[in-house]
């Protein structure tokens, strides 16, 4: 190999040696950008997940809330229906007119809950709620 092509060959291998370096270079700024992107999305994620549990936590409690809500207003009612059926049962023994009782017995009939709710329904709730 002569002199001139021996130097035109090392000019190849360092601009080869170059080209790679920068290379290198590129490479190494990429991959530190994706893993500053990837640290973020890994932070944002954890952050929805402490949201998603602190919003499980709270309808949890929702939940429950509402069971003893449930719970208290089923007793209400059920003492309310054992009223008003006292109430009936005196009517019947009472000395009134039966047209009064007939007219007493339609307007308690009309306060009567009818939402369902019965004693099986009463005791699911209880377990529920303890």
């Amino acid at each position: 190999m002569t002199k001139p092509e021996q130097a035109e060959k090392g000019n190849m291998i360092r601009s080869f040696d170059d080209l790679t370096r920068d290379q290198i270079a590129i490479y190494a700024k990429e991959l530190n950008e994706h893993f500053r992107k990837e640290r973020k999305l890994r932070m944002s994620l954890q952050d929805r997940d402490g949201q998603l549990e602190q919003r499980a936590r709270e309808v949890t409690a929702l939940n429950h809330m509402l069971q003893q809500h449930l719970l208290e207003w089923y007793k209400v009612a059920q003492e309310y229906r054992e009223v008003l059926s006292a109430i009936r049962d005196t009517l019947r023994v009472g000395a009134i007119s039966s047209d009064e009782t007939d007219e007493l017995g339609a307007l308690i009939d009309n306060f009567v809950p009818t939402d369902g709710a019965s004693p099986d329904t009463l005791g699911v709730l209880e377990a529920e709620v303890h």
